[in-house]
């Protein structure tokens, strides 16, 4: 256990991930790098505030592991030839925050959508190789949902609100998400969602971030885009019926 230099009072969890599922989790010697957390405290709203459980250390390794395999004939990961995503740490000294990159290989075959296209022609434009989302997970993790949402560069579209905070069930640990779920099926999904809406890259042209080149090129953070998922789940703390808006 470590406290946060950048924020007092605040003690995180250093993980390191192990080949082996069943060996215990290890602290390194070197000090991690800091990372953005929220103002709360609830393992519901930021897992970097609060001790890893033994079954989502496990459970994340596992994950992780799974993920990183790597096609031998290609020398590139399964999960990118199988559903255009790479799944990564963000940071190898912490196991709660994952980089989620969506690819657009796809967008050059007779199958992809319009809206594949036109992302990939975005992307292409702005110099960019992927849209990156980041995946948090709490210490409680898989009894709750991780957390989700649009990192870089911003998107927009249904689904998407002001600071990249998600409006989708399958995020509500009570309304959508499920234990037996892993990360990887649930990114898959929110990106069907999304694409399926027609989202695309905000765009100076189309009048997005007040015009301002700066915003446009600064990623969204975890704490604005937490602050959407509080707005969005106090909208549907009856049931989900139908999406709370979009940006």
């Amino acid at each position: 256990m470590q406290r946060d230099n950048n924020h007092p009072g605040v003690k995180r969890e250093v993980i390191v991930l192990d080949s082996d599922e069943d060996a215990p989790a290890k602290k390194p010697k070197k000090e991690p790098k800091s990372e953005p957390v929220t103002s709360s405290t609830s393992s519901t709203n930021s897992a970097s505030t609060a001790v890893m459980a033994p079954l989502a250390i496990r459970r994340l390794q596992k994950e992780m592991k799974d993920l990183l395999d790597v096609n031998p004939e290609t020398g590139i990961k399964l999960c990118r030839e199988q559903v255009q995503i790479e799944f990564e740490l963000v940071d190898e000294d912490k196991l709660d925050v994952w980089s989620a990159k969506w690819y657009y290989d796809m967008a050059v075959t007779k199958d992809a959508t319009e809206t594949q296209k036109t992302l990939a022609k975005q992307l292409k434009e702005r110099g960019l190789e992927f849209i990156e989302f980041r995946i948090v997970f709490p210490s409680t993790y898989p009894s709750e949902a991780p957390f989700v949402y649009n990192y870089y560069p911003r998107l927009k579209g249904s689904y998407i609100f002001s600071q990249g905070g998600l409006c989708a069930q399958t995020l509500s640990s009570e309304y959508g998400w499920s234990c037996a779920s892993r990360a990887s099926a649930l990114m898959t999904a929110v990106r069907s969602l999304l694409e399926n809406a027609g989202c695309r890259l905000q765009t100076l042209k189309s009048g997005d971030c007040g015009g301002k080149e700066k915003t446009l090129l600064t990623p969204f953070a975890e704490e604005g885009a937490r602050k959407d998922f509080s707005s969005i789940s106090r909208i549907h703390s009856r049931g989900w019926h139908g999406s709370a808006g979009k940006s």
